[in-house]
């Protein structure tokens, strides 16, 4: 017990020793708070990553098909939006 008072009154030497500039500095700097916690965010990234694959292969797909009926059938018009529709797939399946 008497161990334990003698080092409480040890600390409480040691914080009345601290100078005004470097309280000064300890406050200005923040030290010892903390300022961002650090989250683990790796799953939703996963979960994402996969969803943009998914449509991104969905959208390909598609596109392909309607490529298909546009050459087969002749319009320009649906050849147009499938082409945009592949783009979109690919940017989806590369991001």
């Amino acid at each position: 017990m008497q161990q334990e008072t003698q080092q409480g009154q040890l600390q409480a030497r040691q914080q009345q020793a601290i100078s005004f500039d470097v309280y000064q500095l300890i406050n200005a700097y923040r030290l010892g708070t903390m300022i961002k916690e650090y989250k683990n965010n790796t799953g939703s990234k996963m979960v994402l990553g996969i969803i943009y694959i998914i449509s991104g292969v969905i959208c390909i797909l598609v596109g392909l098909f309607f490529l298909l009926v546009a050459i087969s059938s002749g319009l320009i018009s649906l050849l147009v939006a499938t082409i945009s529709l592949i783009l979109t797939g690919l940017a989806f399946f590369l991001n």
